[in-house]
């Protein structure tokens, strides 16, 4: 996604709505809620309707527990989702987050990954 939310850009006090790329303010919010609805406006409205659930939002909400992101969860594929079929953010989280397998290898991430396929067809 080409969008984020950030609470540390310097021509914004509270939470900015940024293009990733090169940090361009899009809006600024005093709440991270507020933010997180121009951030999913604008992604409507660049990309239409949005596969990912409505409770995808940033890693570090105060309600997603520690540790868990998209960059660590077994269905992200090079930041796609396959189980939402939608690309992401690492840093971003939703409540279908599933932990990788603790003896992780490409062979039995791959095989992992065809089960959950198999599962969403």
């Amino acid at each position: 996604m080409p969008y984020s939310i950030s609470n540390s850009h310097p021509e914004c006090e509270g939470f900015a709505v940024v293009k990733t790329a090169n940090n361009e303010l899009i809006g600024c919010h005093r709440t991270q809620a507020q933010a997180e609805d121009q951030l999913a406006a604008v992604q409507l409205a660049e990309y239409g309707e949005r596969a990912l659930p409505d409770n995808y939002r940033p890693a570090d909400s105060a309600d997603v527990p520690q540790g868990r992101a998209c960059g660590n969860c077994v269905y992200n594929e090079d930041l796609y989702c396959v189980k939402w079929q939608d690309e992401i953010q690492a840093n971003f989280y939703c409540n279908a987050w599933e932990p990788l397998p603790s003896d992780q290898t490409r062979t039995s991430r791959a095989l992992a990954i065809l089960k959950i396929l198999k599962k969403i067809q």
